[in-house]
């Protein structure tokens, strides 16, 4: 894995891969799916696939929750940026949606005068590099009266079926009772200790299902995504400087996405759950995990 653009690294096809924050000045290919950026950078970017499915989020003044099919793509506590982020392991089926909720910024009453946001939702093939692509949908929207309702989106746009259901699509509805919330931390512990001491082994056994999202996604074999996995995790484990955080599961927090299939993890005070040490370069792993209740047990997803 390699390190972070910024002082953060984002999971990607290893553990982690270099992560860009959506609010850094230049677009960046970003694999959609964790809680405020970091974002991520698809698997394998030298390996063919099926294409890439490109959300671009572009804003000034305005605070956004960017969802597709109600999993979390932006969550920003920023009033400003710009990202393009691949969504292929958010596709549930040919329909998807897109909901974008708007708010003023943080401790605003109003959003300013040039308050503007532009969202864009493109198909390419494998062959575009990425750099161009089918317009599935594109909204376009720039602040003319302070006193006005702020646009409120809920669209859908269409997309080729993944080849079977993402690992959450057929979860149980998640209630968020003392006994979720207790098996919910115990497989936090489960993954903490395993990235803790350093067992390649057993991190990718508790991150499987994200290894199995990204091949559903990307339309790739789940073979090749978990060998790459591991050799992501092999590769940060390596550092001699590794070691994660404490976590203060007393802090921790719980959200509902995915129609109540999946269960974001952070904390009060906004500090990601995983943080591990700073390297020498300053740079750290930083995410908010996601889970689901699959077949009774409770499993990471991302």
């Amino acid at each position: 894995m390699s390190r972070a653009t910024e002082n953060f690294k984002g999971r990607g096809h290893g553990i982690f891969r270099a992560a860009l924050c959506a609010a850094l000045a230049a677009p960046a290919l970003l694999v959609a799916g964790c809680h405020a950026a970091p974002a991520l950078l698809p698997p394998s970017l030298g390996t063919k696939h099926m294409g890439d499915y490109q959300l671009l989020v572009n804003y000034e003044e305005l605070k956004l929750d960017v969802r597709v099919n109600d999993m979390p793509v932006l969550l920003n506590t920023r009033g400003q940026g710009f990202g393009v982020y691949v969504i292929n392991n958010l596709l549930i089926g040919a329909d998807n949606t897109l909901t974008v909720t708007v708010k003023p910024p943080h401790g605003a009453a109003h959003a300013p005068a040039n308050a503007s946001m532009h969202i864009n939702v493109t198909a390419s093939s494998g062959q575009d590099g990425g750099n161009k692509g089918r317009v599935l949908y594109n909204y376009e929207w720039k602040m003319k009266d302070i006193h006005a309702p702020l646009p409120s989106l809920r669209e859908h746009f269409q997309a080729q079926p993944p080849s079977e259901p993402l690992s959450w699509q057929n979860a149980a509805k998640i209630q968020l009772t003392d006994a979720d919330k207790a098996g919910i931390s115990a497989q936090i512990r489960r993954l903490y200790h395993a990235m803790e001491t350093k067992n390649v082994a057993e991190t990718a056994a508790l991150l499987v299902s994200e290894a199995h999202d990204q091949a559903v996604g990307f339309g790739m074999p789940l073979a090749h995504l978990e060998a790459d996995q591991r050799q992501g995790y092999q590769e940060d484990f390596s550092q001699s400087d590794w070691h994660l955080s404490p976590i203060n599961y007393g802090a921790l927090e719980y959200d509902l996405y995915g129609g109540g299939r999946v269960v974001l993890v952070h904390t009060r005070d906004g500090r990601k759950v995983f943080t591990s040490a700073p390297d020498k370069d300053g740079s750290s792993v930083a995410f908010d995990p996601l889970l689901s209740q699959i077949n009774g047990q409770w499993v990471i997803i991302k």
